[in-house]
């Protein structure tokens, strides 16, 4: 998949993600550190940097908090029948990989769209 916003190629779903994030949480990418994000570990990617604070994350990891809780806050309704339907609306926003396996691509696209907006 390759999606071009503005004049920048992205490869992954991750500008999806961002617009999402902008809509349900403004100034998001002010609150992400970027000297340790890295969107394959569940304690620095996006989700888990914004959301990791709260106290569900004894229980589960800051990434599935962070998942849940834009999830939620977004409307968005996971397929009932879909046991993996959280994890699969992640990937449809670009805040995970699983589909197309490419780890560097959704970093890159990530860290651009952060910078981006942490530079406006």
């Amino acid at each position: 998949m390759t999606e071009v916003t503005g004049a920048v190629e992205y490869k992954t779903n991750a500008p999806k993600g961002a617009e999402l994030l902008d809509r349900i949480e403004p100034g998001w990418a002010s609150k992400i550190d970027l000297d340790i994000f890295d969107i394959d570990n569940t304690d620095t990617c996006v989700l888990a940097q914004l959301y990791g604070h709260t106290a569900d994350v004894v229980v589960h990891s800051a990434y599935y908090t962070g998942q849940v809780l834009l999830i939620s806050a977004a409307g968005l309704e996971p397929d009932p029948d879909d046991s993996m339907g959280v994890y699969h609306l992640s990937v449809e926003y670009g805040f995970d990989w699983e589909r197309s396996g490419d780890i560097p691509a959704l970093q890159a696209d990530w860290l651009r769209l952060i910078t981006a907006r942490q530079t406006a």
